[in-house]
Formats: structure tokens, C-alpha cells, sequence
């Protein structure tokens, strides 16, 4: 029997290669009766310690851990809904820019757009002065593609005058009642003011720039609707910026003369990409506790992608407000990958794989 033991010892040493293992094995092969010798810890202190592989560099792509398997769900792109108020002042009959605008805008609106609608509203509404009905669109919300909006633009006479306050006032009003009538489907909803000019201080009272960027802050923090700011050949930057900044949309994307159909169709277009990669924050499970912002992990293509709060790691993701968020939105390469994607998952109870500052 002890002939026996020392056999298996032997085959057992010569397939650990020696170690701790090896000696473990040992114990194990001879039924846990074998002790290690002398000459066995003699061994193992002469053999040097293994080579590990070096730990894996931090990957801003990290997969969830095995371990915590949570509640992973499909996520919801949010709808988009586009409120359009556009110029129509003697202005922009000159030079082109009206055929250039509304054949750039109906290039935006005729094609497929999955999930976006729009309407359109015009101002001035009546010759040099503040006065009409700047909530009721000439085309109500309508899901794109459609044909409306050029039929619309084809009808419509220039009048003088650029209420630009009131305006934004209307088309802001009624944001607000679509936003409060999406339903069950989540939904984005934000303002495109088209101008080639600057609000006309002699039109009606306080109808300046300042009074215009007010107006458009002030829909940002009672209902976080956006304001863009599109400007046509002939509008001053400057202004159109401080209201852009104002309404939370960065700075005006400015139209020249030349290519003014094809930039405002892509300046639309860049407008959907910006908000086509943000997905609902989903409720907790019936029956189940408050979702936890630290415990949320964004899943794409089998991924999990990290938390970067002002998205210097572009294949992150962030909240609209850390704080109190409702919205996951998907930094700038992340949302490329996710536009050839299946879809995008948010996994819940599980701690959130947070990008290296």
C-alpha cells in the first residue's frame, strides 16, 4: 500500500510540476494520508514563482461582471418631436433663401425618419406687428415623412416685420401641450427657429435679443425643451448664439447663401442625430425598488459601456442630470455604433462600470 502511494505521488509531481499544487494533488491521489516531506517543501522553495500575465488595462468597454446578473431590459429610443417656427419676413424672399430654406427643410421632412414628427408655424403672423395666434400651427404635429409641409411653404406671402419673441413664446407653448400629450411613448420634444434676421425692436415692446434668450431659458428649466437657433444668410451670429446657448442647444447652426438648401437639411438632420441616441431611464420592475442611478449599466452589442459624465470617453454614456435623471444619452462614437445596432439594453442592479478621469 505505501509502495502504491509512493507511485502515485511520483505521477502526480510529474503532472503539477511541482508547487503548492503539486503537493495538493499529492494529498488528494493518496486519499489525503500523505503529508509533504522535507524534501518536497525543499522543492517547492527551490522552484521560482510563476509568471502571471499582467492584469488587463482599463477598457472604457468593460463587460459586466458574471456575477451580478441584475434585471436587463431593452431600452426605449426616445421619440422626437420637432416644433418648427420659421421666418417669413420680406427678408427672406430676397436672394434665394426662401426657395434655399424651404427646399432644405422639405428635404428634411420628406424623407424616412423613424420616430420624428414635426410641425411648422410661421411668423410674422400679420404686417409689422406682435399680434396673431403663434400657438396654432399652419401643420400640426405630423409623423415624417410627409408631404404637408412643402404644400404649406408653396401658399405662403411675406409680410414685414420679425417677431421673434412671441414667436418663440407660441412655438414653445405649444411644445409644451405636445409634450404633455405624448402618452405612454417617451418622447423628446424641442424648437427649430429658422431667421435671417434679428427680432425688429420696432414691431412690438420688448422684442430684443436678451427678451428672446429669456424666453428660451426659461422653457429649458420648467420643461427641458430645447431651442435651436438656425440661421439663413443675412441673420448675425451673435444674436442667434445667445439664444441657442440660452435654450441649451450650444451655439446657431449658421446657413450660407451658396448651399443653403443642403446645410439645412443637414443642419436638421444633425438635430435628429442628437437626440436619436437618447433612451428612457426604465422604470423599476413591479413590485420593486427605486432604480438606483450607481446601478445602471448601458448593454450594446453585448458591451457594456462605461458612465462618463461629460462623455470625455466618447464610447460612454451619460445622464441628462446626474441628480434626477429621466435620460440615458450615448456620447458621440458610442451613438454611431448604436445607429447599425440592434438595440440598446440597460441593465439595473448592478454597480455602474464608470469610465477613469
Amino acid at each position: 500500500m505505501a509502495k502504491r502511494g509512493v507511485t502515485e505521488e511520483r505521477r502526480a509531481r510529474d503532472l503539477a510540476k511541482d508547487g503548492w499544487g503539486a503537493l495538493m494533488t499529492l494529498a488528494m491521489l493518496a486519499g489525503c494520508s500523505v503529508e509533504p516531506t522535507s524534501e518536497d517543501l525543499a522543492e517547492h522553495e527551490a522552484t521560482a514563482a510563476p509568471t502571471l500575465a499582467p492584469a488587463p488595462a482599463f477598457s472604457p468597454t468593460l463587460t459586466a461582471p458574471a456575477e451580478c446578473r441584475g434585471l436587463t431590459l431593452r431600452a426605449t429610443r426616445l421619440a422626437l418631436r420637432i416644433v418648427v417656427a420659421f421666418d417669413r419676413s420680406g427678408s427672406m424672399g430676397s436672394a434665394g433663401k426662401w426657395d434655399a430654406a424651404t427646399a432644405g427643410l422639405s428635404t428634411f421632412l420628406e424623407a424616412q425618419q423613424a420616430g420624428v414628427s414635426a410641425s411648422l408655424a410661421f411668423f410674422p403672423q400679420a404686417p409689422k406687428t406682435c399680434g396673431g395666434d403663434f400657438v396654432t400651427p399652419a401643420v400640426p404635429m405630423t409623423a415624417l415623412p410627409s408631404s404637408s409641409f412643402r404644400a404649406e411653404f408653396a401658399k405662403t406671402k411675406f409680410l414685414p416685420g420679425t417677431p421673434m419673441r412671441p414667436a418663440l413664446e407660441g412655438a414653445l407653448q405649444y411644445a409644451r401641450t405636445v409634450r404633455a400629450n405624448v402618452g405612454t411613448e417617451p418622447a423628446r420634444v424641442v424648437v427649430a427657429l429658422v431667421t435671417d434676421g434679428a427680432p425688429s425692436t420696432g414691431t412690438c415692446a420688448n422684442n430684443t435679443v436678451d427678451a428672446v434668450a429669456n424666453v428660451a431659458k426659461q422653457a429649458v428649466a420648467d420643461s427641458g425643451i430645447v431651442t435651436f437657433a438656425v440661421g439663413m444668410d443675412g441673420a448675425q451670429q451673435e444674436s442667434l448664439d445667445t439664444i441657442a446657448a440660452a435654450g441649451g442647444s450650444g451655439a446657431a447652426l449658421m446657413i450660407d447663401a451658396t448651399h443653403g438648401a443642403v446645410q439645412l437639411a443637414q443642419a436638421f438632420e444633425g438635430i435628429r442625430r442628437r437626440f436619436s441616441c437618447e433612451v428612457a431611464l426604465p422604470p423599476p420592475p413591479a413590485g420593486g425598488s427605486a432604480v438606483r442611478p450607481d446601478q445602471v449599466n448601458i448593454i450594446l452589442d453585448n458591451v457594456t459601456l462605461s458612465y462618463s459624465a461629460d462623455c470625455a470617453e466618447p464610447q460612454g454614456w451619460r445622464y441628462d442630470d446626474p441628480t434626477k435623471p429621466t435620460r440615458i444619452a450615448l456620447c458621440q462614437d458610442a451613438c454611431g455604433r448604436a445607429s447599425g445596432s440592434e438595440g440598446v439594453e440597460v441593465k439595473l442592479g448592478c454597480p455602474t462600470v464608470t469610465a477613469p478621469r
